[in-house]
């Protein structure tokens, strides 16, 4: 038997752990719904972009063009006036987008940005069958100003940030394993040879509803602006407090790491030997287990009608747009 190559990243790790069968489809190169029916992860994928441009020290006006060349003629064909994810409307977006960077200039910031973002990859494991690889694209690194220790950014967005939301990422190996990847210095993609990183800091924005003060709706009869609901104040003078970002620093200690690490192979050894077991084969994905059945997972998966047909109709599934070949795809390869 040749040497075999396992790669595997943070969002493989969350599909399989959430459930085999999604987890193999999706390393497959199967997907359940058109990437134009998911608008969060359009809008996040191009906020992104923008967010890279900022890091890099470009001027606000070329990172929102940044924002406008990636996301706007997705946001005029797909995403509706009104209605369900209409607060990820470009117009929406672009506003909440310029407000965040107008006051945070790089340069104000607690940190000196180190990297922006580069693909990374680590040796978790081998033996004389399989080397297992942690694949993560880092956001960026900074070294923070008031203890000069290097922290991985992470940039995230969505509909609702608060304590809560925060919260998520205490115990979060996403977290773990962005630290671990950060700790790679560039073209060292075997070992952990660089300074070690101890915290990720996640750079939040949210993609919440502006109000429009173009709306008419949004006027009394006089023509003044009406009262907002939230600040009690005319609309027209809260406009900023709607815009609303937060960054947030988790540590993991060493064992953190460690465990992180041990749990991690386990779960990409199983993930290997199921790879091994279908052979690339959808008729074989009928044998693998689907842990969203006790788990909860199925009630959202994208592959929810394929699996209750018995993962026998195929109509339901489709293939992924072509991967970017800069990203280090999720897979089993020939070493």
């Amino acid at each position: 038997m040749s040497h075999k190559k396992l790669i595997i990243s943070n969002s493989t790790l969350h599909s399989f752990a959430s459930c085999e069968t999604k987890g193999i489809l999706h390393t497959m190169g199967y997907c359940g719904e058109p990437s134009e029916a998911n608008p969060k992860l359009m809008a996040g994928k191009c906020a992104h972009l923008c967010l890279e441009a900022w890091l890099q020290g470009k001027s606000p006006d070329e990172c929102l063009q940044v924002f406008t060349d990636s996301y706007k003629h997705f946001s005029d064909t797909y995403i509706p006036d009104k209605g369900k994810f209409s607060q990820l409307r470009w117009e929406n977006l672009t506003k909440i987008l310029s407000t965040y960077l107008a006051l945070n200039p790089l340069n104000a910031m607690d940190f000196d940005v180190v990297e922006t973002e580069r693909q990374v990859l680590v040796e978790l494991y081998s033996d004389s069958e399989v080397t297992i690889l942690f694949s993560d694209k880092m956001d960026g690194k900074v070294r923070m100003h008031a203890s000069g220790a290097l922290a991985s950014m992470e940039h995230k967005t969505g509909e609702w940030m608060d304590d809560e939301w925060f919260n998520r990422y205490d115990m979060d190996g996403q977290i773990t394993g962005h630290i671990v990847a950060a700790s790679v210095t560039e073209n060292a993609t075997i070992q952990n040879s660089g300074e070690s990183v101890g915290s990720v800091i996640v750079n939040a924005i949210q993609f919440n509803q502006i109000p429009d003060l173009n709306d008419p709706t949004k006027r009394k009869k006089n023509g003044d602006f009406k009262s907002c609901s939230t600040h009690h104040i005319p609309l027209d003078q809260c406009v900023l407090d709607h815009v609303k970002w937060a960054r947030r620093e988790f540590s993991r200690s060493l064992s953190d790491i460690t465990l992180w690490r041990l749990e991690t192979v386990r779960q990409a050894l199983a993930y290997y030997h199921m790879l091994q077991d279908t052979g690339n084969d959808l008729v074989a994905v009928s044998t693998i287990p689907m842990r969203g059945l006790l788990n909860g997972h199925c009630a959202r998966c994208e592959f929810k009608p394929f699996c209750a047909s018995g993962k026998r109709n195929q109509g339901y599934l489709m293939k992924q747009p072509p991967r970017d070949d800069a990203v280090l795809s999720s897979g089993l390869y020939n070493a």
